[in-house]
């Protein structure tokens, strides 16, 4: 659940309810978190960076432990859902194409 930016921080689903709030963590080499943007969603899942420019960070939610569709979050973003964040002033590194 780690994406790693070309600034050399990652970004981590945190899947902990601290005060009933989910989060994405953005953490230094040393391990230290230095942002939290908190997410609406009940139980987020994986993240990746994408668009045009690598710079919007992409955070999917799944069902529950059972495999069940979970309730609407906070916000009423569904499950099975793709949330969209702007702004993260990180930019994503460019994947390779497999080379067959």
């Amino acid at each position: 659940m780690l994406v790693l930016a070309i600034e050399n921080v990652l970004y981590e689903v945190d899947r902990a309810d601290v005060d009933n709030r989910r989060a994405l963590h953005r953490l230094e080499p040393d391990g230290t978190v230095t942002d939290r943007i908190d997410v609406p969603l009940e139980n987020p899942s994986m993240s990746a960076f994408g668009g045009e420019d690598r710079r919007t960070l992409f955070v999917t939610t799944i069902g529950d432990e059972q495999g069940r569709p979970a309730t609407p979050g906070r916000d009423g973003v569904r499950p099975r859902a793709l949330l969209a964040i702007e702004g993260t002033k990180a930019t994503g590194i460019a994947e390779t194409p497999f080379g067959f």
